[in-house]
């Protein structure tokens, strides 16, 4: 069994299955990375220094949403490779959501910002990034 909370994102590549853990709800200080070996049933965890909550897994590399920030991961030894900053959308209220795999050869990704303008409503847009 594995001894944190539940599952904020899942991803299977290589014979393994990848758990990231973060209460999105409660934005606790939890976040960690568990990986499954689905052969073996061995299971590694990891604990990160921000949150976790998105992941995608590809071409060697564990990309993870958190802080206002993409982070790269090698894959095998989960070290960090790099990150990328993502802008708050201008507003007094501003979310990340949705990160999404859109060219695994260029390791670029698609993700949502979100925000509350005031006098204006409720904003949300896409935006593509890439780490590199």
């Amino acid at each position: 069994p594995l001894s944190k909370g539940g599952p904020s994102s899942v991803a299977i590549a290589d014979g393994k299955l990848y758990i990231a853990h973060y209460n999105v709800v409660q934005g606790q200080d939890d976040s960690a990375l568990s990986i499954v070996d689905l052969e073996t049933g061995a299971i590694e965890e990891h604990a990160f220094e921000h949150e976790a909550m998105q992941m995608v897994v590809t071409e060697g590399s564990i990309y993870v949403l958190g802080d206002w920030a993409i982070y790269q991961y090698n894959a095998e030894s989960v070290e960090l490779i790099g990150s990328k900053p993502i802008d708050k959308m201008p507003g007094s209220y501003s979310y990340l959501s949705g990160l999404c795999e859109v060219g695994p050869r260029y390791s670029r990704f698609l993700h949502r910002v979100g925000g509350l303008r005031p006098n204006s409503g409720f904003k949300t847009g896409f935006k593509m990034d890439s780490i590199g």
